[in-house]
């Protein structure tokens, strides 16, 4: 397969040159300043895999990671209200 790609040269003073797919002048403390770009012909090998399994099995664990992050809220709210409640059990005496 065959494409045209577009490479954005930057470079920091001191440094070497480096291509990036994206232009990241609006970032030149990382990565120096856009000193142009150039477009270039590539050519791959077609990967024979199957999009949707690949998908399935991202949204999978994004469905897990997202899972985990639910029970973490859930597991902090829990505390502050076990917590409210035993304040008022602290004292067998403020029960009378």
């Amino acid at each position: 397969m065959k494409t045209t790609i577009r490479l954005f040269v930057h470079q920091k003073p001191g440094e070497e040159q480096r291509l990036l797919t994206a232009d990241m002048s609006d970032y030149p403390t990382l990565y120096g300043a856009m000193l142009g770009y150039f477009e270039t012909e590539v050519e791959w090998p077609e990967v024979d895999a199957d999009p949707t399994a690949i998908l399935v099995t991202q949204y999978e664990k994004e469905l897990g990671r997202e899972i985990a992050d639910h029970h973490c809220r859930v597991r902090v709210i829990q505390d502050r209200i076990d917590s409210l409640l035993c304040l008022t059990h602290d004292d067998p005496e403020s029960l009378l």
